[in-house]
């Protein structure tokens, strides 16, 4: 996914760019996990790729193959096989 270097950046929390798979988890039983590439990521958010499923409008994103690092996830844009997730912060945070 190419950046449009003509937006202006408008996050609170700018966006470091990073190349790592992960794995989308969605809510209910039965479902299968559905793999992406986190593609830029701040400790507000991120930005993925799917190359397959869309996933649902809240889910959770496995940042580790075993799942020990994992983010609570509300989608706040879609294009195409592109999205923008907005962390879900716990009441304790």
């Amino acid at each position: 996914m190419a950046a449009n270097l003509n937006v202006k950046e408008r996050r609170a929390h700018p966006r470091v760019g990073v190349n790592l798979s992960a794995t989308i988890v969605q809510p209910g039983v039965g479902l299968p996990a559905i793999r992406c590439t986190v593609v830029d990521m701040s400790s507000h958010g991120a930005g993925l790729h799917v190359s397959e499923a869309s996933p649902p409008d809240e889910f959770t994103l496995n940042l580790t193959a075993a799942g020990s690092v994992s983010r609570k996830c509300k989608v706040v844009w879609r294009e195409g096989t592109a999205l923008g997730v907005e962390f879900i912060r716990s009441k304790k945070d």
